[in-house]
């Protein structure tokens, strides 16, 4: 299996979730157009614990994002963004009790993925008709 960096597995991954309506998923970088993605690798400790056999508990932070069109008159449409991030929170919750994860490198394996906040606004853009709603998320995963 060729090395992959941790980031490109979760975009991977992400390609499966069943409510991005197969669009592409970025990496750091959050196009103009509307109904586009991007995971974006935040600042933290990769070394949560190491173990006497030279191992590790390792995590990956990460912020899930989108470009979606925005309503200043119209809450439906803010609310439908909302409700999405909501949807992928639940999907990664689930995925993680069924034990379905990012199938990482041949030394690393995925333990658990999760939101570590709720989908919010983040901003808008000059004509407030786009959005950027993004969660917090978290890779952990042991690495031998």
């Amino acid at each position: 299996m060729e090395n992959k960096s941790i980031i490109e597995c979760i975009r991977t991954y992400f390609e499966k979730c069943p409510y991005l309506n197969d669009l592409d998923i970025n990496v750091d970088y959050l196009s103009d157009e509307t109904e586009c993605y991007s995971i974006e690798e935040i600042p933290s400790t990769i070394v949560r614990k190491r173990f006497i056999d030279g191992s590790s508990e390792r995590q990956c932070q990460f912020v899930f994002a989108s470009r979606l069109f925005f309503g200043t008159l119209e809450n439906q449409q803010n609310i439908n963004n909302l409700h999405l991030f909501e949807k992928i929170t639940n999907w990664l919750e689930e995925n993680t009790e069924k034990g379905i994860l990012p199938k990482l490198n041949n030394n690393q394996e995925a333990t658990s993925i999760e939101a570590l906040s709720s989908g919010y606004l983040y901003g808008t853009d000059n004509d407030r008709k786009y959005a950027r709603y993004q969660i917090q998320c978290q890779l952990i995963y042991e690495e031998e």
